[in-house]
């Protein structure tokens, strides 16, 4: 058993951590505080991820989909304009989501899609094992199980509650006065069930994971949202409804009839339209789902002693650059996702426009909790964006890659982004702000620009390739070919590997 690396005190029954340095690599050290110190944020997390929910079709970042539970979160908190997926794709993004690091720090293998996997070594103690050591009740609802092969959820027990123990919640909900207007409204609406329950459940702190796997294709919402599809929209559709409730980029039944990817050249513009219709509604059922947390997190008494996080793993696309799905592009329609952070000492309604990353929330999450953050993660604590301080010192290189499935990789400085390829020459760089639809490659316009962020990138991939290194023998041979075989098992299953 790992050893936590600090002690719990106790004050006025609540938990106080003793304070570490974070030590962050690339030149950047970013002190949480000094030992001893008492703490004063939040007791407790919860942590919400949405599966392939791009920024910009939620309404507070100005999109099309009835977001109102997560606006209002937003408005007593902050909300991040140019947060970054640090991979196009599940599996990556769950490593940097978790454990602070780059995925490539603990990437294995050279060859192709079978041979390249994530796994975090047992040794590696993250934040949720911290803090279950802590005295924590450190628990999880995973509906993607793609997000969980890394082995960066180490430490999160499992929420599953199964039948008799949903059913023992939904009658504790009636029984609240009022009672909680939690309505299931199909089996997804299960999973929110429970951890509806957990967060009702007040004995101790507690840091709750749930990964929502809407709008992830199939692009399906439930029936109440279906209802408000203008029925003379559906009757001029040339297709039946279920042929485009059951698109998705598998083969299989966890993940659509038909895959999308094979369908796209037979669609008319109308009819991704639609499916632009379709993913919305799947963006406002996780809105609803994400309310329901909320208002549990209300109930239990606990909402103002907690920090709340709301991220995606990562986007879609929809033939913005001829691509659709995701996990074959590094554009921002793929890469920039929502990230809004509300609870005890953040300034309401702040919009921040200092580009961030995926490596960000576990040094975040480490400093408002008053803990050590993992020492070889590449993040910084956003505290002091949060509490309305401005950003100290020079503009930071943010990564973005996933070498398992392309060859392209990216970095984001200030308003510039670069795509560069990994084994040619070839780049594009774009302004985010001016050019947000990132249609105007200027690459040949800003040669400074360029040679600035690729003098980053190689910095950057330099500092991860060591990290990897340093890893490499964590883990033995035959435990690491047990996780790959695991790994494309599962992504085989889902259509991931053909």
């Amino acid at each position: 058993m790992k050893p936590p690396r600090f002690a719990p005190a106790r004050r006025s029954g609540q938990v106080v951590l003793r304070r570490g340095a974070l030590l962050a690599t690339l030149g950047l050290t970013v002190a949480i505080g000094a030992a001893g110190c008492r703490h004063e944020g939040p007791d407790n997390v919860l942590f919400i991820v949405s599966d392939a929910l791009r920024a910009d079709v939620l309404s507070c970042y100005g999109g099309s989909a009835a977001t109102p539970n997560l606006c209002r979160l937003a408005a007593r908190g902050a909300l991040f304009e140019h947060a970054y997926a640090t991979a196009p794709w599940t599996l990556p993004s769950s490593v940097a989501l978790l454990t602070g690091s780059y995925p490539d720090v603990f990437r294995h293998g050279e060859g192709g899609a079978e041979e390249r996997f994530y796994s975090v070594p047992p040794e590696e103690t993250l934040l949720a094992e911290e803090l279950a050591a802590a005295g924590y009740r450190v628990e999880g609802v995973v509906e993607n199980p793609v997000a969980s092969r890394a082995r960066a959820m180490q430490g999160i027990g499992k929420l599953d509650r199964g039948p008799e123990g949903s059913e023992a919640i939904r009658q504790r909900l009636a029984e609240l006065d009022p009672p909680l207007g939690f309505v299931e409204r199909d089996a997804r609406y299960r999973p929110v069930l429970w951890s509806v329950g957990a967060l009702l459940d007040g004995s101790r702190p507690f840091f709750q994971l749930h990964w929502i796997d809407d709008p992830h294709a199939e692009y399906k919402p439930p029936q109440a949202f279906l209802d408000r599809l203008d029925p003379a929209v559906v009757a001029a559709l040339p297709r039946e409804l279920d042929y485009y409730l059951g698109l998705g980029h598998h083969n299989s039944p966890r993940r659509g009839l038909h895959k999308l990817r094979g369908q796209v050249g037979h669609l008319s513009a109308g009819e991704i339209d639609f499916l632009r219709t379709l993913y919305r509604l799947e963006v406002e059922s996780v809105d609803e789902r994400v309310g329901d947390l909320l208002e549990a997190l209300e109930r239990s008494g606990a909402a103002e002693r907690t920090v709340v996080v709301f991220t995606a793993d990562h986007g879609e696309a929809f033939g913005e650059h001829g691509d659709f799905l995701h996990g074959v592009n590094l554009y921002d329609e793929l890469v920039r996702v929502p990230l809004i952070i509300a609870g005890p000492g953040i300034a309401p309604g702040r919009r921040i426009a200092e580009p961030v990353s995926h490596v960000d929330l576990v040094p975040t999450l480490a400093d408002l909790l008053g803990v050590e953050a993992p020492v070889t993660g590449q993040g910084v604590s956003l505290r002091p964006l949060l509490a309305g301080e401005r950003s100290a010192g020079r503009r930071r290189f943010l990564y973005v890659a996933s070498p398992d499935r392309l060859d392209r990789e990216a970095v984001v400085h200030g308003r510039f982004k670069l795509i560069a390829g990994t084994h040619d020459s070839a780049v594009e760089l774009f302004d985010t702000v001016a050019d947000p639809g990132e249609r105007h490659d200027l690459s040949g316009e800003q040669l400074d620009v360029v040679g600035t962020l690729q003098s980053g990138l190689l910095e950057l991939r330099a500092a991860v390739e060591r990290l990897r290194a340093a890893h490499a023998g964590d883990q033995p041979p035959e435990e690491l070919e047990r996780i790959r075989e695991e790994t494309v098992r599962e992504l085989r299953s889902v259509g991931y590997i053909d």
